[in-house]
Parts: structure tokens; C-alpha cells; sequence
């Protein structure tokens, strides 16, 4: 969470530390964590390939409980949508939801509670707002909040994925203040992964800056320019 996108080979070393030690002590379930989670800094880093062979071999251990399961699940359909495969964007998200379904939500996880019900409507929303599906997005994401702890956390988290459905939907007016405001949190509690969300809808809106602008000035060499015969 605190570690910047051009700084995460120092996550992955301690991933693959992780990795090491995990195949010491024959433990499935630490291992999925290691893979999932070397291949997600991979997936940051824009190496979607290289990311998908490691969540995929994650995926493929025996011996691991269903929070760890879910959760690594769940970041290979986050990973797959990244490469435009939307089947099996939906294939593993079904999955994590019945698998994060399958705990108590009481109990302590191998997760710590990283991955939860809250988390999977979360991931639901904002993937389907990348998709263009506004309505089933904010629908996700109300399920999403209901679902999740009432913390500053969760509410930062829940804050930017609706900035991001709001804006890329056009709704500008409602989207920016939220966005303006998580900025903030994230910037005073050193949240830069999430900071870095808001960094690619600033560049998104300036790309759609720079079209808008060109379309006006195409228009305006028609409108106002010299007439052809």
C-alpha cells in the first residue's frame, strides 16, 4: 500500500523471500499469498503476463484455505481484465464470491481481512466501471459499502472507486470533489497505491482533454475558416 509503482521490486523481493520460506515449510497457503502477491506487483508494473503466469500458479495449489484462495482469485480476474479477457474476468470473479461466502466472517483469516465480501463487490465495481457499465458499478459498489467495515480505510477505498465510475461516466461534477478529497487522505496517511489511481484518472481526463480540444479546433477550421469552392 505505501510502496509506489516504480518502487515495488523492493516489495517483490520480500515476496520472493516469502516464496522461499514458504516452500521450506511446505506451506500451500503462504506460498499462494507469496505468488499471488509477486504477481500483483507485476500486474502494478504493467507486466500483465508475466503477472497472470504467477497468480496462475498460485491458483494451481492444493492445499490452500479458502481466504487465501479467494483473495488470490480474486486479483487473477483483476489481472485478466487488465489483458481485456472478460470471460475470465467474470469466470474468476463468480469464484471469489463464492469462495469469500464459504467463511465466517467472524473468524481470523489468512488474509487479515484483506479480502472479505466487501472487498469482491468492491473489485466488481470498479471493473465494471472500467467497462463502461455505470449503473452495475455504483449498484456494486452500495453493495460494497454496506458490506465493509465502517473505517476511514475502507471508506477511502470505497471513495475513489466511485470518483473513478463518476468521471469516466461523465458525471464530472460529482466525481471530482470525491476525488479531490481521497487525494487528500491518501497523501496524509502515505496510502500511494491508491494515490496512484487518482494520478491515472487525472491522465485519463487529459487525454480526453486533448480530444475534446482537437474536435473543437477541427470544428472551428470549418466554421470559421475561409470557404472552399
Amino acid at each position: 500500500m505505501s510502496t509506489k509503482t516504480n518502487e515495488v521490486s523492493q516489495a517483490i523481493y520480500y515476496f520472493e523471500e516469502m516464496e522461499k520460506l514458504a516452500r521450506q515449510l511446505k506451506d500451500d497457503t503462504l506460498l499462494n499469498i507469496a505468488l499471488t502477491y509477486h504477481g500483483d506487483m507485476l500486474r502494478r508494473r504493467g507486466d500483465n503476463k508475466e503477472a497472470i503466469m504467477y497468480l496462475k500458479r498460485a491458483y494451481d495449489l492444493k492445499h490452500v484455505d479458502a481466504a487465501a484462495r479467494g483473495n488470490g482469485v480474486q486479483l487473477l480476474a483483476r489481472a485478466s481484465l487488465r489483458v481485456d479477457d472478460v470471460r475470465s474476468f467474470e469466470n474468476y470473479m463468480a469464484e471469489a464470491t463464492d469462495l469469500v461466502l464459504s467463511l465466517d466472517p467472524n473468524a481470523p483469516t489468512s488474509t487479515y481481512g484483506q479480502y472479505n465480501l466487501g472487498t469482491v463487490y468492491e473489485e466488481y465495481g470498479k471493473s465494471y466501471g472500467l467497462l463502461g457499465q455505470t449503473t452495475k458499478a455504483l449498484d456494486y459498489l452500495e453493495k460494497a459499502e454496506a458490506a465493509l467495515p465502517d473505517t476511514k480505510f475502507w471508506e477511502i477505498l470505497l471513495m475513489i472507486s466511485q470518483a473513478e465510475i463518476l468521471i469516466r461516466s461523465g458525471d464530472i461534477e460529482n466525481g471530482q470533489p470525491l476525488a479531490v478529497e481521497a487525494a487528500r487522505w491518501c497523501r496524509m496517511y502515505g496510502q500511494y497505491r491508491r494515490l496512484e489511481r487518482i494520478f491515472a484518472l487525472k491522465r485519463w481526463l487529459h487525454q480526453r482533454m486533448l480530444r475534446f480540444g482537437k474536435a473543437e479546433m477541427e470544428l472551428s477550421e470549418v466554421l470559421e475558416g475561409p470557404l472552399e469552392e
